[in-house]
């Protein structure tokens, strides 16, 4: 790589892309970091890995992205995982005539926003799947809004290049096929009618998949390199197919599907949080224009449907709560319009205003209206009469 590529890189970062490991299989982690991120990409941000790697396990089938990005929801945490080849660093800079760091913030940028404004999938780990099923965009899908984030830093997370290992192949696998279970049951090959000396399938051994088999396949004869593949075929084909049969999570016309009152509304937003699960919010768009521009006040249907939202015990305090994080500019002139109080402070008040408004959802335990399950509850369940 030139010094030009390189510019904007920290020096020891630019020694380790510079001699990057290319015959080995080997990734690097690094740190990326921007500012001046909402609150939603903050914590995308926060979630994020990106690794360059020297090794793509599905290199062989046709038509491979410049990148891969998944996301892992389990334990430890979430993680929005982000894979870029060191070649392809090399020729997508060299194309757009920008700097490897360019590069990196674009692709490390894209998942940020995408799953930003995917977060009530991606955080109940509905993301892959519906990727896979193209029902919502790959995280690695809006380079140019990813390029937009503004300058970003770029620092090594660990010490240098490490093996890849299994679970960086199980993410590659789930960016092309979405969630799927992986037969990982030990290989062992048939015996080769002329064995070779040195060939560790010939000596009888079995291997861990699919990380071992895939490191061990390039020191194989010739007719165990053939067996090797096809199991490694056989298998994420087979996963594939399972993936295709038990989708995890809603289908894409499921998630399509509104309430009935809500199918003539100009707006409904969808809000999803962790302890109320999924809720739909009718005209929601209107009172958020409001909040934008609180000139808009002297519309007396806007400060009317507030008041709505305000009034109706249905409508949970998470909905105030969400325009108030939209548009905190525009919080206290709204409300003093509304409440005709001139001296009306959100922070000091608006508190009190909601426990008064809306005071049995304070009074109990808030419960989801709809909520996402994961795999292992929903197995749990199956078995309960």
């Amino acid at each position: 790589m030139s010094d030009a590529l390189l510019a904007d890189l920290p020096v020891e970062v630019r020694e380790l892309l510079t001699t990057a490991p290319v015959t080995d299989k080997k990734l690097l982690e690094l740190d990326l970091a921007w500012s001046g991120l909402s609150d939603g990409q903050a914590r995308m941000a926060e979630a994020l890995r990106l690794f360059v790697i020297t090794w793509d396990p599905l290199e062989s089938r046709a038509g491979r992205p410049r990148g891969f990005a998944t996301v892992n929801a389990g334990a430890p945490g979430l993680e929005l995982a982000v894979y870029v080849p060191v070649w392809s660093l090399v020729e997508s800079a060299s194309e757009r005539e920008v700097t490897v760091a360019a590069v990196l913030g674009s692709m490390a940028g894209s998942a940020v926003t995408t799953a930003a404004a995917h977060e009530q999938f991606v955080t109940a780990q509905y993301h892959p799947d519906l990727a896979a099923q193209r029902a919502v965009p790959d995280l690695l899908a809006d380079l140019a809004t990813g390029a937009a984030m503004g300058p970003v830093t770029v620092q090594l997370k660990a010490a240098g290049w490490e093996d890849i290992g299994l679970g960086a192949i199980t993410d590659v696998v789930q960016h092309a096929f979405g969630p799927v279970d992986l037969d990982r049951s030990p290989v062992q090959l048939a015996a080769a009618a002329r064995p070779r000396l040195g060939c560790p399938a010939c000596e009888g051994r079995p291997f861990g998949f699919p990380g071992e088999l895939a490191d061990a396949r390039q020191g194989m004869c010739a007719a165990h390199q053939g067996g090797a593949q096809k199991v490694i075929s056989t298998r994420l084909a087979t996963a594939k197919l399972e993936g295709k049969e038990a989708p995890a999570g809603p289908t894409p016309d499921e998630l399509g599907q509104l309430p009935g009152e809500l199918l003539d509304a100009d707006t409904v937003a969808l809000i999803y949080d962790e302890v109320e699960g999924l809720n739909y919010y009718r005209d929601f768009g209107r009172l958020d224009a409001l909040f934008a521009d609180p000139g808009l006040a002297r519309d007396r249907t806007r400060l009317a449907q507030l008041g709505g939202y305000l009034d109706d015990e249905s409508v949970s305090p998470l909905a105030i709560r969400r325009l108030v994080e939209r548009n905190p500019d525009g919080v206290d002139p709204v409300f003093r319009a509304l409440l005709r109080k001139p001296g009306f402070s959100w922070s000091r008040d608006g508190e009190k205003l909601l426990r008064r408004k809306k005071k049995p959802y304070f009074d109990r335990e808030p419960t989801p209206s709809v909520s996402v399950v994961g795999k292992r509850l929903i197995e749990l369940l199956g078995t309960t009469r």
